[in-house]
């Protein structure tokens, strides 16, 4: 027993030894979110005072034991702790600290550090960005943080998008934020000037889809006074400040990446009749009639698939791109190049951008640095006649033409022939026809930075973002449908838009006694737009083949425009912190606009703000877990200048012509006092961390508008029947919730990421003109409600006796008549979602990383006219209809929701009520990531920093009880044959070296 006890100590006095040997430990260092390696990274023994510091390739060398666990920080990222486990070689990926209170965010004019402003904002990373195959940077933010709203009415490469922050704020000025790029104000929207009308109307082109979203580093969203005021008249609807990339000091790294993938349309589930159901509908509507049955024998054997040939089954996506950052401590860089190329699911629909840029930054002494940054980019879009064009649109003409007919006759020629809808045929139209566009984009700045004293810093900056639009169609005498003209008929349109802006700013920075910090800057802010623009047609062409603007004989029509804008301002920020615990902020900003009258050109804006660090109070020191506790407030102004240039003018219209000789008349009468909507904001917060896992803020906001422009009437007796007046309020109030949890920590091999977010928002009109309603359509603007409020006649069902359609009249009594409903209408719901947001889990195991991220919208109503057309009843004879139309009623006594078939339908049962108005909620897998990061140690082998591979999806699945085509719709609130959102499913490769 005695020999067995001594064995025993002697085998763990050995295996503690070889446990506890030192071992030399090598590896390399990178930045998660693209790969490249990241030079001072401190990598520390925990427990000891060993360690080291990575070089400028991001390697890294020590003696541990072989039981130690090694510590990895770096200022902005998750300090990561990886056990050596006995091994030799360790490569680690660091994660940003996106909760870290020395984060710093970018904010008006500078930076911030997370802690001490006082504000309300939001950022996204280029970790969340980069993967993704979208083809506009706005697109990347939905879902992505609280009170932020991202709606698309078309899913077609390159479209205009919705951005809405803290609800709807105007009526009749602009609702879009103002967007910033590394300190520029730019241009957003649609330029497209073949958006007037015809056959082309809604045709999208949307100016952010110039910018490659792999050259951003982060999006920051400004929401409240705090954080908007000091852009002044043009921050009431929220700040997107984007910044791109820039170098780091170190050796030169290059990124090589490359993506190709497929899309699809989303909108499998939307079906329409086949041509038996077709017959069989169109006649039974006939009989039901009193009429005879139509005699469909010529079309026997003929069920084409109109869908099957609007929308491709297999889109492609091809994205390469390269780029390459480093420098010296003064010098440094940032460059890439980079092609984009997206074929749209709809037939006729595509995008296809080349982009690059260069930043650079350099510190020619020790007081005056100076820097560019350069972006440019080449964009080619084709798109599809848009979904007014009924059945020369891909889009709608899939969905209604009868598949009796087929798109080609026996020999394989274009069938044009059928007489009930024309002729159209979009599928000929979209080989005959040519539509296009060609964009050019530079948006570019320079600036200088002089530091008069160590705490006095003066910085100039002078930027210009320019755009030129080029749109060629030409439409060919052989297609059919609102494209037709006999000889042809060529339109070029031509959109110039130039911003240029000037800002020059002091910053005095200063702590006095270790405990009071104060930081002031001082601006001055020119800026300047110009836009002229051109649109021409010419008719008669020789040959189809002859398609030059130049080659028609007769000039059809020409016209140009040449507007702009201008804005003079100054501001000012003050903030001041006392050791840590009590912030104070305010800001002023005073601004001169061209836009308004001359009697209300200027105007003031301001905010103030505060918070208070309680966790750093010393009644707080002995709860451990919580880590950091911070209550946020601010009160301030913001202005709306989104109105027309020439509003405040008194203006005459020309074009009035008689008998052959010029006429102009009065077309506007001049409004001296008109100014800017004001918007009045309170917001408070509350920031927390727990246990250093989990992180997050509330917030409730009130965001009060006063001013609101509205047309006003006038006497008729004028010439003039309104006036644009600034006489009306709305009210937008909320609250927000967003939270990091880590589940499991960045110590462990295997570590898991939650993050969630979640905002309700209730809109509210508080005052117009007189208090009178105003009459939008299927919308109505009342006092005390939503923007957004449908104003309808009540649908009450089908009569089970009949079939005939029933609705409810003034006295809430069943009737059968549509007229005694529709003088009767009532706010009947409104669009406003209850509570909207999106959720993000994210998995890691060694150098596997799994994402996947949800969005979702709860409440809200959605009306879809595209259901008044394919559910009409036998309304619209010869389109085809949905396949919900064979639910109709049949017989005596059928309990249903579809009337009867009706040869015209004059029951007016698919006319505007509550029958196409749908609950609007949704759950949409967004975006699925499956990558992994090869061993730098393997891909060492191979002379790279790293190597990734992944494979993503987006827009996989979606939940919901939405009949129509896609729950997730623009702010219009109205459905109206969308182009759908496609299934994207890309494959990519990451190289850095």
């Amino acid at each position: 027993m005695k020999k067995f006890f001594i064995l025993c100590g002697l085998l763990l006095f050995v295996g503690s030894t070889l446990f506890g040997q030192q071992i030399r430990v090598t590896g390399t260092v990178t930045d998660a979110s693209d790969g490249n390696t990241l030079p001072g990274v401190t990598v520390a023994v925990r427990g000891t005072t060993q360690g080291t510091v990575t070089d400028m390739n991001g390697r890294y060398e020590l003696n541990a034991a072989s039981d130690a666990v090694l510590v990895y920080s770096f200022i902005g990222m998750a300090t990561r702790e990886v056990r050596v486990d006995g091994r030799s070689i360790i490569d680690v990926a660091l994660q940003a600290d996106m909760v870290g209170l020395e984060e710093v965010i970018v904010i008006g004019y500078g930076t911030a550090r997370r802690e001490t402003f006082t504000g309300s904002a939001s950022t996204v990373g280029s970790d969340k960005i980069e993967l993704m195959p979208i083809t506009s940077v706005d697109k990347a933010l939905q879902g992505a943080m609280p009170g932020v709203s991202v709606t698309s009415s078309s899913g077609q490469p390159g479209s205009n998008s919705q951005t809405i922050i803290r609800g709807i704020g105007s009526i009749s000025a602009g609702t879009q934020p103002l967007y910033v790029v590394d300190g520029i104000p730019i241009a957003t929207g649609n330029f497209s000037q073949q958006s007037a009308g015809g056959t082309w109307n809604n045709y999208s082109h949307n100016a952010l889809s110039h910018i490659n979203p792999n050259d951003i580093a982060s999006i920051t969203v400004l929401k409240d006074a705090s954080a908007t005021a000091i852009y002044g008249s043009r921050a009431s609807n929220g700040v997107i400040l984007i910044t791109t990339k820039r170098g780091r000091e170190g050796e030169t790294n290059f990124r090589v990446s490359s993506q190709f993938g497929f899309s699809t349309r989303t909108t499998e589930h939307f079906e329409v009749l086949n041509s038996a159901e077709y017959i069989q509908l169109t006649n039974e509507g006939r009989a039901n009639s009193g009429l005879a049955p139509t005699d469909f024998s010529a079309f026997e054997g003929t069920d084409f698939d109109w869908i099957g040939a609007a929308f491709r089954e297999d889109a492609p996506t091809t994205n390469f791109e390269v780029s390459a950052n480093g420098g010296t401590a003064r010098t440094k860089f940032f460059a890439s190049l980079s092609y984009f190329d997206q074929k749209g699911i709809a037939i006729g629909s595509d995008l296809e951008r080349l982009s690059a840029r260069l930043n650079l930054d350099n510190e020619a002494t020790e007081r005056l640095s100076f820097g560019m940054n350069l972006g440019l980019s080449f964009t080619e879009q084709g798109t599809a006649p848009a979904q007014s064009a009924f059945f020369t649109s891909p889009v709608t003409g899939s969905y209604l033409l009868p598949p009796i007919y087929s798109a080609y006759n026996e020999d394989g020629t274009y069938n044009m022939s059928y007489p009930a809808l024309g002729g159209v045929n979009f599928v000929a139209n979209n080989d005959f026809n040519d539509n296009g566009s060609e964009a050019y984009r530079l948006i570019t700045n320079v600036y200088a930075q002089y530091k008069i004293l160590d705490n006095l810093v003066f910085r100039s900056q002078f930027g210009v973002d320019y755009l030129n639009l080029l749109e060629e169609h030409y439409d060919d005498p052989r297609a059919k449908g609102n494209t037709a003209f006999e000889s042809g008929r060529a339109t070029v349109s031509d959109a110039r838009n130039l911003i240029w802006s000037n800002s020059n700013t002091l910053n005095f920075s200063e702590t006095f006694d270790n405990v009071h910090n104060i930081n002031v800057l001082l601006g001055h802010e020119a800026q300047a737009a110009d836009e002229k623009d051109f649109y021409t047609a010419s008719e008669e062409f020789a040959s189809f083949q002859l398609r030059r603007l130049s080659s028609g004989a007769i000039p059809a029509y020409a016209f140009g425009t040449a507007t702009g804008w201008r804005v003079l301002s100054v501001f000012t920020r003050g903030e001041y912190n006392y050791d840590g615990r009590y912030y104070f902020s305010s800001t002023f900003r005073r601004d001169g606009s061209s836009r308004f009258g001359r009697d209300n050109r200027y105007a003031n804006f301001w905010s103030v703000g505060g918070s208070w660090r309680i966790s750093r109070e010393s009644f707080m020191q002995d709860i451990d877990f919580l880590t950091n506790l911070q209550l946020r407030a601010s009160y301030g102004t913001a202005g709306n200048s989104q109105i027309g240039n020439f509003s405040s003018l008194g203006l005459y219209g020309y074009g009035r012509d008689y008998n052959n000789s010029p006429g102009s008349s009065p077309a506007q009468f001049e409004n001296a006092d008109l100014t800017w909507e004001k918007n009045t904001n309170y917001n408070i917060g509350l920031d927390f961390v727990v246990f250093e896992r989990f992180s997050g803020s509330i917030e409730y906001y009130n965001r009060h508008t006063s001013d609101l422009l509205l047309f006003t009437p006038l006497s008729s007796t004028a010439g003039i029947t309104t006036m644009l007046r600034n006489v009306g309020e709305m009210e937008n109030k909320g609250l927000e919730f967003q939270a990091n949890l880590i589940l499991l920590p960045h110590t462990s091999e295997f570590q898991w990421n939650f993050d969630f977010n979640i905002s309700a928002n209730k809109n509210s009109i508080l005052k117009l003109v007189d208090g009178e309603d105003i009459p939008a359509g299927i919308f109505i603007r009342r006092e005390g409600e939503s923007f957004l409020s449908y104003y309808a006649p009540e649908w009450a069902g089908v009569n089970p006796a009949n079939g005939r359609p029933l609705w409810k009249d003034a006295d809430g009594n069943i009737t059968n008549v549509y007229t005694n409903a529709s003088n009767s209408r009532n706010i009947v719901g409104n669009a406003d979602p209850d509570y909207q947001g999106g959720f993000t889990n994210t998995f890691s195991y060694k150098g596997f990383s799994l994402s996947t991220f949800f969005s979702y919208s709860v409440g809200g109503m959605l009306f879809d006219d595209t259901y008044r057309l394919l559910n009409s009843d036998g309304a619209f004879v010869g389109f085809n209809q949905s396949r919900d139309q064979l639910k109709r009623w049949t017989e005596e006594g059928q309990l249903t929701d579809t009337p009867i078939r009706l040869n015209g339908n004059a029951t007016s049962s698919n006319a505007f009520s509550t029958r196409n108005l749908y609950d609007n909620s949704y759950l949409r897998l967004k975006n699925v990531t499956l990558s992994y990061r090869v061993p730098a140690s393997i891909a060492g082998l191979a002379s790279l920093n790293s190597a990734r591979i992944y494979v993503q999806g987006q827009n996989l699945l979606t939940w919901t009880d939405y009949p129509g085509m896609d729950p997730e719709q623009n702010f219009n609130a109205s459905v109206w044959f969308v182009y759908p959102q496609s299934r994207t499913i890309t494959f990519g490769l990451d190289l850095t070296f």
